[in-house]
């Protein structure tokens, strides 16, 4: 039998002798009567044994708290279980046992019956129609429906609509031609192939009285929103949901509390308002097929991302881990240190937009992660694109066979030259000199920059471009640098700006997750590096027996070390003793019959101190020849031992022995692809707003107070008016900005919506409306 530990064990509070072990692979519970093994069970929450074996633990007199700590589920719910167990009612029982929801009540008879009626009903534009259906539902089958169940029946239904069009439809949106790069015209060719998506619903008009909406604001949106739903129309509702969400300041699931959901749905969609059926969602959706999607959408929203720009950064981020588990240790840029981490390798275009992202352990280490990360970032691109590109990377990829890998393959490399000791320039050599500006608090106010540099093949490799910099900025400072570049027809100007200018990046990094919660760890899930051995790439290292005797061995050298030189401190201190003894005696006996003098007595007494050190020392000196001579013998010991040791193990080995685990990344990844896209659609913004507004230390502030803002909605000649109600004052040349912002939004809108919604116009509100 395999190895047990124990799970939950019989006190004398409890009314069984039940005594249950766990597995050592965590897949089965086994129960004990005594010493005699009466089942065993398998560790799933979906089975109904372990329920039953879980209410019968509960009924037995264990404490809720002890069997939460075995089992992890909240106690009313293993309360329910074990009233389950002693309750006579059946359908109680099933009800329990079933699992959340109205599984037990809802067959598939009853579902197929209110989906027809309701597509029928909603079709012929019969007003109270779920008044109706629950009716005849409660009257056919005897079942009564809340209004919140049917509501969940509807969308259900017309969502299985939507995808049996969008397949049998031509023309649909999803077979246009990805490489446009003009979304407006793919827009007008998707309605003209008959295959268009209902708008929003805040676009439907509607009464002419004024309607107060939270989230008004997300109508800046529509577009973007509206061209992510035709990327992924099986997965809109929920992805857009998210992403309104978390444009919303809702920056992971639990925040969505503070999100109208009545509200947030006009723009997005239908919502899932509760917090743990979008946990659950979540976790139903996450994995890579459908990461790589989202970031597929994510780049229609790009200017220079994958299939358009050929220069990326890349760049990885490190999320501390705060938890209990045992996981890997890696270098933290906001701890200084060596802290438990997660890694986030981000590729961001040229222009600094996030458009890729992959989430690791600190298991592999940058060089390996990189050509990890680019299996995956090749699945954005054409298949004909998926090569050729460049990429600006930080001294951590440094090293000469990682870069000849370059030079092999089909990708090129910027990087800086490590341990550059500013010997490279030569006064004689062809120098090519340029300037770059850079505004700062404003368009008109410029910085310059002055770079000089020189190109050379390098010493290490001679297919590899060695650039020497010398960059002065603005206040007049300048740094000598080198640049290391396999790409041999790049001009040396672009090289030098893309590696100098990549700190936007890491500015990207500050900003994702100040507003855009990139560093909220999404989920506690874990798994064992047993469960993922198939998958990880091993390698042998030194053992941790080999390396504690090691260590062990340099500590005993290094106090022999010790012991040595103090030997021969008490050497010198000795012969010191005999050198002065010997030139006492010859001064004594020089004086001859006048010894009992002053100046006699005075010799006298100095001879006596220096036999009592030269006895001190003696005693000292045979003290550390024995301890040194034990030393030795210690040490000799070790080398023998360490001699004999095993040095190289197994690294994966060794963690699964240590049960170590790796963070369960599928959610995060999921979620942050997402809030990616959100930071993407707000960036978009800001390309238009920034020029308006023309104050670059607070536009994003002022941008996302209008994106966030909440407004007024009615019917005004036909045309839908929205009208954003701003917190705050402003002064007259911003709010003259906004206004002008917004009716280039509201033309935006009207164009890409065209005749199938009414006219929009989006204004701020100036004064509070009359009721």
């Amino acid at each position: 039998m395999q190895n047990l530990q124990p799970l939950l064990v019989s006190r004398k509070c409890t009314a069984t002798d039940l005594s249950l072990m766990l597995s050592s692979d965590g897949k089965d519970i086994f129960a004990f009567l005594d010493t005699a093994l009466l089942e065993r069970i398998g560790c799933s929450r979906d089975r109904l044994e372990y329920k039953i074996l879980v209410g019968r633990m509960v009924n037995a007199g264990h404490s809720l708290t002890d069997l939460k700590n075995s089992f992890g589920h909240d106690a009313r719910t293993m309360k329910r279980w074990g009233a389950a167990l002693q309750s006579d009612d059946p359908e109680f029982i099933a009800r329990v046992f079933s699992g959340r929801g109205d599984a037990g009540k809802v067959t598939p008879a009853l579902k197929r019956y209110v989906f027809r009626r309701h597509l029928e009903l909603q079709e012929k534009c019969i007003s109270g129609h779920r008044e109706k259906i629950q009716s005849e539902v409660a009257r056919y089958f005897g079942v009564p429906l809340s209004g919140e169940t049917l509501r969940k029946m509807f969308r259900a239904a017309e969502c299985e609509a939507d995808l049996h069009a969008a397949k049998v439809s031509t023309g649909c949106a999803l077979e246009c031609d990805s490489s446009t790069n003009n979304e407006l015209e793919r827009n007008r060719s998707t309605k003209a192939a008959g295959c268009v998506e209902p708008p929003p619903e805040v676009l439907s008009g509607g009464s002419k009285m004024v309607r107060g909406i939270h989230h008004a604001g997300l109508i800046l949106f529509v577009v973007m929103l509206e061209l992510f739903r035709r990327e992924r129309p099986h997965a809109a509702a929920l992805q857009s949901q998210w992403v309104g969400q978390i444009l919303q300041g809702a920056v992971n699931i639990e925040q969505s509390r503070m999100i109208t959901a009545h509200d947030l749905a006009r723009f997005t969609g239908a919502v899932e308002p509760g917090i743990e059926p979008q946990r659950h969602r979540l976790r139903q959706e996450a994995g890579p097929d459908a990461v790589v999607d989202i970031y597929k959408a994510n780049a229609r929203l790009l200017s220079d991302g994958p299939g358009k720009g050929r220069l990326f950064y890349y760049d990885p981020h490190s999320k501390e881990y705060t938890g209990g588990l045992d996981v890997l240790k890696g270098w933290c840029g906001r701890r200084h240190g060596i802290v438990k981490v997660m890694y986030l390798d981000a590729i961001h275009t040229e222009s600094g937009r996030p458009c890729f992202m992959q989430h690791y352990s600190p298991y592999y280490d940058l060089r390996e992660r990189f050509f990890m990360t680019l299996e995956m970032f090749d699945r954005l691109f054409p298949p004909t694109e998926a090569s050729g590109r460049t990429f600006v990377i930080d001294r951590g990829i440094y090293g000469l066979e990682t870069i000849r890998l370059f030079l092999n393959g089909g990708d090129h490399l910027i990087t800086w030259e490590k341990g550059y000791s500013n010997d490279g320039w030569k006064d004689d050599r062809k120098t090519v000199t340029f300037t770059h500006f850079r505004s700062r608090n404003r368009a008109g106010d410029l910085q310059r920059y002055l770079f000089k540099c020189q190109e050379e093949p390098w010493s290490r490799d001679s297919d590899v471009r060695r650039i020497i910099v010398r960059a002065t900025n603005p206040a007049g400072a300048t740094v000598e640098v080198s640049v290391l570049c396999t790409q041999p027809d790049m001009n040396i100007k672009r090289i030098v700006w893309a590696i100098f200018n990549r700190w936007l990046q890491e500015n990207d990094f500050k900003y994702l997750d100040k507003h855009f919660g990139i560093n909220q760890l999404t989920s506690y899930a874990s798994i064992t590096y047993a469960e993922k051995a198939d998958n990880l790439r091993d390698r042998q290292i030194e053992s941790s027996e080999h390396r504690q005797m090691a260590k062990a061995l340099r500590n005993c050298e290094a106090a022999l070390a010790r012991l040595l030189l103090q030997q021969r401190k008490a050497r010198k201190r000795l012969a010191r003793a005999e050198a002065d003894i010997e030139v006492l005696e010859l001064k004594i006996a020089a004086l001859g019959d006048i010894t009992k003098t002053a100046k006699g007595k005075e010799l006298r007494k100095q001879r006596g101190q220096r036999r009592q050190s030269r006895t001190t020392a003696t005693r000292r000196l045979n003290e550390l020849e024995d301890r040194i001579l034990t030393a030795e013998g210690v040490a000799e010991q070790m080398r023998g031992e360490l001699a004999a040791m095993l040095k190289d193990t197994s690294r994966l080995q060794s963690l699964i022995d240590q049960n170590y685990h790796m963070l369960d990344v599928r959610a995060k990844a999921y979620l942050d692809a997402l809030r990616i896209v959100a930071a993407n659609m707000f960036r978009n913004l800001l390309q238009h707003f920034r020029p308006i507004y023309d104050n670059h230390r607070n536009d994003h502030a002022m941008l996302r107070q209008l994106t966030r803002s909440d407004g007024f909605v009615r019917e005004i000649d036909g045309g839908v008016h929205v009208e954003l109600w701003l917190k705050g004052r402003f002064q007259k040349k911003q709010r003259t900005a906004f206004k002008t912002f917004l009716a280039e939004c509201s033309e935006k809108i009207n164009l890409h919506f065209e005749d199938h919604v009414k006219t929009v116009r989006i204004s701020l509100l100036d004064s509070p409306p009359s009721w």
